[in-house]
């Protein structure tokens, strides 16, 4: 099938949203016509509709990529159901199909398209820094529509402001395991052996000592402890 957008009929501009909407509920048509809905909840117009508040962008991107798409109807479906109660146990067997289908790959592409609307410039790096996340987390933020994503990017956008800021640190702290054997070897002068990435144990004591002076009482608890960095974006409230 054509998937092509045209946005001239019969010699009229039509609206790109218009045009959208309309190739989106034909999609959304056919991924809903396999669960039995009750035909009368018209919700292939109704999961649209909530759809077309979407920005165009991310639109687009629903029309181009299934995984995508079922990853918006899921969202949908989930809003409409405190409306529509009965809809919950499809709810339950869409959201399942909808999370075998996604790849790691698609997870990344997904999350990648919802950063670069918020931080265009650091979309790559933040993206990036998300993927380190557990499974859980990066559906939950996938599927977010409130502010738990932009939460977690401004939280990510810190952490590369701070490490621009001590970038010539960073750069001392690699020369410095370069010229080290006992760091080359991931091993402590008494034997005892480093965290697997030295260069990260350093820097996070370099964070330990920014922390600390604001927080005394709690900064092993923030970076992990004051001998290794444990990173972690403490995603949700």
């Amino acid at each position: 099938m054509d998937t092509k957008i045209e946005y001239k009929v019969r010699g009229e501009a039509r609206p790109t949203k218009e045009v959208l909407g309309e190739h989106l509920h034909h999609k959304v048509s056919q991924a809903l016509s396999q669960h039995g809905f009750n035909p009368e909840l018209q919700l292939e117009s109704r999961v649209t509709g909530i759809l077309l508040e979407l920005p165009a962008k991310e639109l687009t991107a629903m029309l181009a990529s299934s995984e995508v798409l079922r990853s918006g109807i899921r969202r949908a479906l989930q809003a409409l159901v405190s409306v529509y109660p009965e809809l919950e146990v499809y709810v339950v067997a869409f959201e399942e199909q909808a999370r075998v289908s996604l790849s790691y790959d698609d997870i990344g592409a997904i999350l990648y398209d919802k950063v670069s609307l918020l931080e265009p410039d650091l979309a790559s790096k933040i993206t990036g820094m998300l993927l380190e996340l557990d499974i859980t987390t990066l559906l939950g933020l996938v599927d977010d529509l409130g502010s738990t994503l932009p939460g977690a990017v401004e939280k990510a956008k810190a952490a590369l402001d701070f490490l621009a800021q001590h970038e010539s640190d960073f750069s001392a702290a690699s020369l410095a395991n370069h010229d080290s054997s006992e760091m080359a070897n991931n091993l402590r002068p008494d034997g005892s052996r480093t965290s697997d990435n030295p260069l990260r144990e350093q820097f996070g004591a370099l964070i330990f000592k920014e922390v600390v002076k604001d927080y005394p009482n709690c900064a092993a608890n923030i970076t992990g402890n004051d001998d290794s960095f444990q990173v972690s974006l403490n995603i949700g409230p």
